[in-house]
């Protein structure tokens, strides 16, 4: 008679190679499906690479920009600065130096005995309007140093904000040196040359009283 363990033998036989061919053929789809995943996240990687290499890129880019925008704008202020400081320099020592000319005059008519009353009440607001002017000037000037000390390029909408107030400070400046240009031309002017007239009628005056005197005496 056959044992059962002796009847199952040559099955277990059989079946045990059949088995590790089926646990080979797993660990090798195992090892397939891994190298699977890799090669997937090979082109997910490359990808990422690629993003992060482009955005350093950009940033260097905007960096660079940001360097250059920052010296043409501290150069720019610059020759802003010189050229304002030239231009109102000599437009305020001109005016400073006709309100001199015409204060002096003032004095060589008062001593003619030329009535200079109502030039002198011109020339008292004049130098008021001259006063204003050098204010607003120094104001301006201030606030165009100012941005010099502006965050580049941190505070754009502050440089901004300051580069409209610099421009509302140079509109006063132009608009006074217009005002003391027109004051003088419509006002100061006229009234220059009726003291004129009367000084030359005076000068005339002068040689005909000395004529008068002369024939008195003989």
């Amino acid at each position: 008679m056959f044992s059962a363990a002796a009847l199952l033998t040559p099955f277990r036989a059989y079946a045990e190679p059949e088995d590790t061919d089926v646990n080979e053929q797993e660990q090798s789809n195992e090892t397939e499906n891994e190298g699977d995943d890799e090669e997937d996240n090979k082109p997910k990687n490359s990808l990422m690479e690629r993003r992060e290499d482009r955005e350093e890129k950009l940033t260097d880019l905007k960096e660079k920009r940001d360097e250059v925008r920052c010296r043409n704008r501290e150069r720019v202020l610059e020759n802003r600065i010189k050229m304002f400081e030239v231009s109102e320099k000599l437009h305020r020592n001109r005016y400073r130096r006709v309100y001199n000319r015409i204060e002096n005059l003032v004095t060589r008519l008062n001593a003619q005995g030329i009535d200079t009353a109502t030039l002198q009440g011109y020339l008292d607001v004049l130098k008021g309007k001259l006063d204003t002017l050098d204010q607003q000037y120094e104001a301006f000037k201030a606030q165009l140093e100012a941005l010099k000390n502006v965050p580049c390029p941190t505070a754009e909408g502050e440089f901004s904000n300051s580069v409209a107030e610099v421009k509302s400070l140079l509109a006063q400046v132009r608009a006074t040196a217009e005002e003391i240009k027109a004051y003088f031309k419509d006002v100061v002017k006229p009234e220059l040359k009726i003291l004129r007239e009367q000084l030359k009628a005076l000068k005339t005056e002068e040689p005909e009283s000395d004529n008068e005197s002369s024939e008195s005496e003989n």
